[in-house]
């Protein structure tokens, strides 16, 4: 049993970590805001510490006596760059320094990082951990920056990187959308040809994760974790129709004006958060710059086989059955 630590601990993967790490056995922090929504892990039996990467004096009694780091806190969505720079770069230099003078006891920090910081396919080509990164969005790059935060520290801790790809299941309201839409008989398609990309259930995010932070022999490595089989978009959507007992009407939108309406949207949101129409601690929308940016992209595969032969992970969970179990999971929580 090792002490371990898991920052953003009460969000849609961070929960799913805690929860599969306290399966294998492991003693269990999470960092965790005096503010946050403890729904997922309230219930759990883990210790409580509070802080906030963003704060770095908060930090060296949390990490102080811990193991291994996971640090999975960051945004996904952010109203410009300083806003994803600040938390998903500047927050992982905190931990990093943090942890560093923490002394020996750490024996891994697990930066959670992201396919968005390498980028999209090139020429259709499956992206490698050794291909030079070249992320297309401010969230990328600012994930791509926290990995070479990450990298610098690496004389002073062991590191391990992992890269998840797009991620679905229970308890993720930002793929919640999908499922309404299809129960409404509609499917939006970005783009007029063939998409490709590695959709992969949290379950087996999850457990690539631990396989990467646990392994001694994972320090100094970069990992992507994602299911081993590409989908387009047009086999989500009806995958997803299937389950909901609805047939969908494709909506096929072209990637210019995904980002046009990104940028439109986010624009509006923020000019009425200013003018006190909406609450000012109210968040990004759901389509923000970066991510309509991200939509508009033609190939996001990304290669497990390092994953693979260096840890053993094994992805599990198809697209059918995992999108059958997220949909069950919807229903018994009222989402859908």
């Amino acid at each position: 049993m090792a002490r371990v630590l898991v920052t953003g601990a009460n969000g849609f993967v961070g929960s799913h970590l805690v929860e599969h790490l306290l399966s294998l056995g492991h003693e269990v922090t999470c960092l965790v805001r005096r503010t946050s929504n403890l729904q997922w892990i309230e219930a759990l039996p883990v210790r409580f510490a509070y802080g906030e990467a963003r704060l770095p004096e908060s930090l060296p009694p949390v990490v102080k006596g811990q193991e291994y780091i996971f640090h999975n806190a960051g945004v996904t969505r952010a109203w410009n760059a300083r806003g994803y720079i600040e938390t998903n770069a500047l927050g992982t230099r905190n931990m990093l320094r943090a942890c560093a003078a923490a002394g020996d006891s750490i024996r891994k920090f697990v930066l959670v990082s992201s396919q968005a910081a390498a980028g999209p396919c090139r020429d259709g080509r499956v992206v490698t951990e050794d291909d030079t990164p070249r992320p297309v969005s401010h969230y990328g790059r600012s994930k791509l920056l926290a990995e070479k935060f990450a990298h610098r520290f690496e004389n002073r801790l062991p590191v391990t990187i992992v890269r998840p790809s797009a991620v679905y299941g229970p308890r993720d309201r930002d793929g919640l959308d999908l499922f309404k839409n299809a129960r409404r008989h509609l499917a939006t398609i970005v783009g007029f040809r063939r998409a490709s990309l590695l959709s992969t259930h949290v379950r087996d995010i999850v457990e690539g994760i631990a396989l990467a932070g646990l392994a001694e022999e994972s320090a100094g490595r970069t990992y992507f974790i994602s299911y081993d089989k590409p989908h387009s978009w047009e086999e989500i959507t009806d995958a997803i129709g299937e389950v909901v007992g609805k047939t969908a009407i494709r909506l096929r939108v072209h990637g210019d004006t995904v980002k046009l309406l990104g940028r439109w949207i986010t624009a509006l949101a923020a000019t009425a958060r200013a003018l006190g129409l909406r609450p000012e601690r109210s968040g990004p929308p759901l389509l923000t710059v970066a991510r309509s940016i991200e939509l508009a992209q033609r190939c996001w595969l990304c290669s497990c086989e390092r994953a693979k032969k260096e840890l053993a992970f094994s992805p599990k969970i198809g697209l059918r059955e995992g999108i059958r179990l997220t949909a069950e999971w919807y229903r018994r929580e009222g989402w859908i």
